[in-house]
């Protein structure tokens, strides 16, 4: 009489279940990169719109004389580039030197706290 090879039922079951688990895991390592990598992604952006209001406020800025510059003048520049989504908004800042402002984007949420600049109107 041959001898049959085989594995038992419980020996499959066993092995499903320690596949299983294994898959979760996997499943759920990998949502967690993904979630990791959206909100990178966004603080990025973030980052970028801001760096980009930045730019825009020192160019802007940059088009106007010594004389001409106000604090209306840099609360409406400040108002302009400031998100309309309320994650970042602009601050510029007369600094005691003639003709010297510091430009800033600060970031209500987000790793960032702020990037700043300084602007010489000539």
């Amino acid at each position: 009489m041959k001898k049959i090879q085989g594995f038992t039922f419980i020996e499959v079951i066993i092995a499903m279940f320690i596949f299983s688990l294994l898959s979760i895991a996997f499943l759920w390592c990998t949502k967690f990169s993904m979630d990791v990598h959206t909100v990178s992604v966004k603080r990025y952006e973030l980052c970028t719109q801001g760096e980009i209001a930045l730019e825009n406020v020192v160019d802007n800025m940059k088009g106007f004389d010594a004389g001409e510059i106000t604090p209306v003048v840099i609360s409406n520049i400040a108002h302009e580039y400031s998100d309309d989504n309320g994650d970042y908004y602009v601050s510029i800042k007369e600094t005691p030197h003639d003709n010297l402002y510091i430009g800033e984007v600060i970031f209500r949420e987000s790793r960032y706290e702020r990037l700043c600049t300084q602007i010489y109107i000539p």
